[in-house]
């Protein structure tokens, strides 16, 4: 397996249930069927903040195509990126990219892999 490409998500107290402490990264690996249709979904995160504010991401759903022998990766969460006044701003991730890798041992370029909505209909019969 390609090495992961993306930051490492930070730990963060819930939104609601802040005594059972911080929700930490979990950072996995999936063998997920290739050339056929795949639903990620992700989001739905709320983030405490200081006092009664909190930090919330919508809910997503995305269809990709996994090509087979092909190495992708999946960023989905909550992250905080620096601002120009010196604050940090929440920012909901959700991307999927191709790992394409490089010359040098260990080095990879991601590639953008196109998503799309899931179908809203229901299976015939169901």
């Amino acid at each position: 397996m390609l090495p992961r490409f993306a930051p490492k998500l930070p730990a963060y107290a819930g939104a609601i249930r802040r005594g059972e402490g911080a929700y930490n990264e979990i950072a996995t690996e999936y063998r997920v069927p290739a050339g056929r249709p795949f639903l990620l979904e992700g989001g739905g995160v709320a983030a405490g903040g200081y006092g009664s504010t909190y930090s919330t991401c919508p809910e997503v759903r995305k269809v990709v195509l996994f090509e087979p022998g092909k190495s992708y990766e999946a960023y989905v969460g909550l992250n905080y990126i620096p601002q120009a006044n010196g604050e940090t701003a929440a920012m909901c991730a959700f991307a999927v990219y191709q790992l394409l890798p490089l010359g040098k041992p260990g080095a990879v370029m991601p590639m953008a892999v196109q998503a799309k909505p899931p179908v809203d209909s229901k299976c015939p019969g169901s």
